[in-house]
């Protein structure tokens, strides 16, 4: 190797590593916020470990997705929900929009919409718009699971009905989302993103 050559490799492989150490220090972060949202050791493991595996299935940032699941978790808790009840919402949702084929960025956006829309108790307005655009299969299986149709749920939108209960049903439709994401063909770009 020349002199320049063996200068990029061995930067590539600093690079490498401190990517790597980055990762690592995410990944710690998130533990120690989901330890004090879970209100223990054994729920933060639990759900980390299931938000890990939903990321690198659906091939989801995980960070995006656990502020995310912090939002939903309390939600569901507020109306007597279970920790899976949370989780199997996350995944759906992830897949969701995987399905829809939204970018990083679209999901990022839906995720916190939805997670706005949990906090503020409905999904209306512009949070609906953006949901409706960017995650559009998200809305499809919801509609489904409810017996409702893509307009009657702009109704429901406009009305203040599309509560947290009710979007809390998508996580109802986890088995048909799940079998329809099977089927969908995997790239190098999902690949890069479960590594980073």
């Amino acid at each position: 190797f020349s002199k320049v050559t063996q200068a990029f490799i061995d930067l590539q492989v600093v690079l490498q590593g401190a990517e790597i150490d980055n990762a690592a220090d995410k990944f710690e972060k998130l533990r120690i916020t989901l330890t004090q949202s879970e209100g223990s050791v054994q729920g933060a493991e639990r759900a980390l470990s299931e938000l890990y595996r939903i990321a690198q299935s659906a091939s989801v940032p995980i960070e995006a997705m656990t502020v995310s699941y912090q939002r939903y978790t309390r939600a569901v808790a507020a109306m007597g929900g279970s920790q899976q009840e949370a989780l199997d919402f996350t995944e759906a949702l992830a897949k969701a929009l995987r399905l829809s084929n939204a970018t990083a960025q679209e999901t990022g956006s839906v995720m916190r919409q939805l997670s706005q829309a949990f906090n503020k108790g409905k999904l209306n307005g512009d949070e609906f718009v953006s949901v409706s655009e960017n995650g559009g299969r998200v809305l499809d299986y919801l509609a489904r699971q409810i017996g409702k149709s893509r307009g009657e749920l702009q109704e429901m939108s406009k009305a203040g009905a599309l509560t947290d209960k009710v979007l809390l049903q998508l996580g109802k439709a986890l088995e048909k989302i799940r079998g329809d994401f099977d089927v969908l063909p995997k790239n190098f770009s999902d690949a890069w993103v479960n590594f980073r």
